[in-house]
């Protein structure tokens, strides 16, 4: 939501209201302190004023030159939304975090989902390449002029959503107004005399209706979770505790903070970035893919219960263990401690 309204300050002011732009150091204030895709909304800022630093034009694309008081007031907005970035409770540490999760946690980007690069996810990549092939075959049919920014932000959000799955909504963002563009060559002009009012209104209510009737009920978001979460396990730990430090599945261990609170202290849960950090990350992996070290791993840090899923290869190797008892199984997880 931030970046898209950067994007249309920006646009805003390439196409002359100087004023669009003063807002854009409190919008990098409260996004610095909101989500790191804030170095990203940095970048766009440095597009735009490339793009305006010369005039040419070639073919289907286009540079504008800005004009002497434009760039200057570019530049110092520019800055302006740089030092707002060290308005944290962390001072620099947070602007700096993006950086050094990119930098110094490897594992944590090559294991989370939403950083496997677009390939991964099938049905996504399928719409992906589709939109892709039909906005090729436009600019073969018509030849459509676009100015340098749009066509370097639409190459780096191409890019990034191919590579990492999480930046395909810059990839919309970006597309969809060049899409749009497109498009309204078959879109007739507004004419306003043709509004028809009570027929919008019915079908913004039809519209409610249907989003009120689709939205999940509170049973069925109850059987979503039973379906991906130890439910009917963290039930049988309430009733039957268990001593010690327990080592779960990754993906249970915001699950197990929400039900267990100060009765379990987790193993690992979803803020990967930190357990790299610590050196727990990687060892997590080498305790449930078995590694050679994963018996001492468990000693040292104390494995009393394991609570993981009935057809890894941790269950398969309990199993085949004497010291380690299952004392729960259901179709999702299964529950060893240590005799």
């Amino acid at each position: 939501m931030l970046m898209l309204v950067e994007l249309i300050l920006l646009d805003r002011f390439r196409h002359g209201s100087a004023r669009a732009l003063w807002v854009l150091p409190s919008l990098f204030l409260l996004w610095v302190n909101t989500h790191s895709s804030f170095f990203l909304g940095l970048a766009i800022l440095g597009l735009y004023w490339v793009g305006g630093l010369t005039g040419f034009r070639q073919g289907g694309l286009e540079s504008i030159p800005w004009s002497p008081g434009q760039r200057r007031q570019l530049e110092v907005i520019a800055l302006l939304c740089v030092l707002a970035l060290v308005a944290t409770p962390y001072r620099t540490r947070l602007a700096a975090s993006p950086l050094d999760l990119i930098w110094h946690s490897p594992l944590a980007m090559a294991k989370g989902g939403e950083f496997q690069p677009l390939s991964a996810f099938g049905a996504l990549m399928k719409w992906f390449l589709f939109l892709l092939l039909v906005f090729l075959l436009e600019q073969i049919a018509f030849s459509p002029r676009y100015t340098v920014e749009e066509m370097g932000l639409l190459l780096v959000s191409i890019y990034g959503a191919c590579v990492h799955a999480r930046l395909l909504f810059l990839f919309v963002l970006v597309f969809a107004p060049l899409l749009a563009k497109l498009m309204g060559r078959w879109i007739p002009p507004y004419e306003p005399a043709k509004d028809r009012p009570v027929l919008n209104v019915a079908l913004v209510i039809l519209l409610g209706v249907g989003v009120v009737r689709v939205f999940p009920s509170g049973a069925e978001l109850e059987k979503d979770v039973s379906a991906a979460f130890p439910q009917r396990a963290v039930e049988y730990l309430r009733q039957h505790p268990v001593d010690g430090p327990m080592f779960h599945e990754y993906a249970w261990g915001s699950y197990l903070m929400l039900t267990m609170g100060s009765q379990h202290k987790v193993f690992i849960d979803g803020r990967s970035q930190l357990y790299e950090e610590a050196g727990v990350y990687p060892e997590y992996f080498r305790i449930e893919q078995v590694a050679s070290d994963a018996p001492f791993l468990l000693r040292k840090y104390g494995i009393r219960s394991c609570l993981i899923g009935p057809k890894t290869p941790l269950a398969t190797f309990l199993a085949a263990l004497p010291e380690w008892k299952r004392i729960y199984q259901d179709d999702l997880a299964i529950l060893y401690v240590r005799i």
